[in-house]
């Protein structure tokens, strides 16, 4: 089977080979690294597992050397346990974690950087939140994983994912396109990828004095595979050659 370098590689292989998005990305994992696809699966749940033990241990009494970070997440976990919340329970939730990830970064914990550290709250968020308010089985979200772990390289590949070269809106713009993929996995609406990373390119394109610290704007960014997962048309295709989204991922 021949690797992917393009979401229309992945889709590809997916209706020749008749397997799943998450199997296909699975598969491409066995032939790199030389393991059994037993093995691979193993691998992955033991990242999640990772990002669930992270989110368990959130101190809200520590802080970053700084001093700018630290504390937040428990001021929203506050809030959520209010009858004054906006959103829904899972982007309420999700928000939560994802602001704890955040900080526990920035205070020296242990995090799972994916697809890097700036961004380590955007993911775990959506997929722990998901699976604690709908009841998903685990291994849906092992699944999940493999499609995060797809299209962050086909981002890596095609566009960035670094922050030194992208900004923060490349990490996280980045996250929430993998974990918008994940959550509509089985509706393959894979076109709300360029909705999630479009918003944070534009949104954050442009750093201006005041802006929030990095962190926060997981908030935001874990926001996107819920909101792109509920609209029903596809994105209008930019013009914007630097950053190749809208077009680059298809």
């Amino acid at each position: 089977m021949a690797g992917y370098h393009s979401v229309k590689d992945i889709l590809t292989i997916c209706s020749d080979e008749k397997l799943p998005i998450w199997k296909v990305i699975m598969e491409e994992d066995c032939i790199e690294r030389q393991v059994v696809q037993s093995e691979s699966f193993a691998g992955m749940r033991a990242m999640y597992t990772a990002m669930k033990q992270a989110d368990k241990s959130y101190d809200s009494r520590r802080r970053s050397a700084s001093g700018l970070a630290g504390g937040d997440g428990e001021k929203l976990h506050i809030y959520n346990m209010s009858d004054k919340k906006l959103c829904s329970d899972f982007t309420s939730l999700a928000m939560e974690k994802a602001v704890k990830m955040g900080e526990s970064n920035a205070c020296m914990r242990r995090i799972v950087a994916a697809p890097t550290a700036g961004s380590c709250g955007v993911i775990p968020a959506v997929f722990i939140a998901y699976e604690e308010i709908f009841n998903v089985p685990e291994d849906r979200i092992v699944e999940a994983m493999f499609i995060t772990a797809g299209i962050g390289a086909v981002i890596a590949e095609n566009a960035s994912i670094a922050g030194a070269s992208g900004g923060c809106q490349a990490e996280i713009g980045s996250a929430s396109a993998m974990a918008a993929a994940a959550v509509v996995l089985q509706h393959l609406h894979l076109h709300y990828i360029t909705v999630a990373t479009y918003h944070h390119y534009s949104l954050f394109h442009h750093p201006k004095e005041g802006q929030p610290p990095a962190y926060r704007k997981q908030q935001t960014g874990n926001t996107d595979p819920h909101y792109p997962a509920a609209r029903p048309e596809p994105p209008q295709r930019t013009t914007d050659g630097r950053n190749r989204t809208g077009h680059g991922y298809q």
